[in-house]
């Protein structure tokens, strides 16, 4: 039986994080890269980039979505960012178009202090830290983050 998976993305106006997962929470490949002042254009190309790197990584996989946690407030149910302070060449940009087209994947996109949240609900963590809110944990230590 092929595993099952879904790609996720941590976006940040420092870094851009892709994982591949599986539904029992099993990180098979992790990217990264710099944001970086790119257009919104290349930024979306380099998320597809690392997101295609995971893909073979994963290997004999099923991806079913791509998940993206965005930092903003401001995100509508079509996928249109709204204020992004730190990446403001993401702003009114369809992330769901932009990537799903991409990817060839249905794309969920959610403000990432409630993706935080989620992954501390089930116990899961990305990258050994978890975000809550404007803040970082990291071995348990804690520094404020700008978004």
């Amino acid at each position: 039986m092929t595993k099952k998976a879904a790609l996720a993305l941590d976006l940040g106006g420092t870094n851009v994080r892709v994982v591949a997962v599986t539904e029992t929470g099993e990180i098979l490949a992790r990217q990264q890269s710099r944001t970086g002042s790119s257009s919104s254009d290349e930024i979306f190309d380099e998320i597809a980039r690392l997101a295609e790197l995971c893909r073979a990584e994963a290997g004999a996989v099923e991806f079913a979505a791509f998940g993206a946690a965005i930092p903003t407030t401001d995100l509508d149910e079509a996928g249109v960012l709204g204020k992004l302070p730190n990446i403001p060449q993401l702003e009114g940009k369809n992330i769901k178009t932009e990537l799903g087209g991409r990817l060839n994947l249905p794309v969920v996109a959610v403000n990432d202090a409630s993706a935080a949240t989620l992954r501390r609900i089930l116990g899961r963590s990305l990258e050994g830290h978890e975000q809550c809110g404007r803040h970082h944990a990291r071995n348990g230590r804690r520094r404020r983050a700008y978004h």
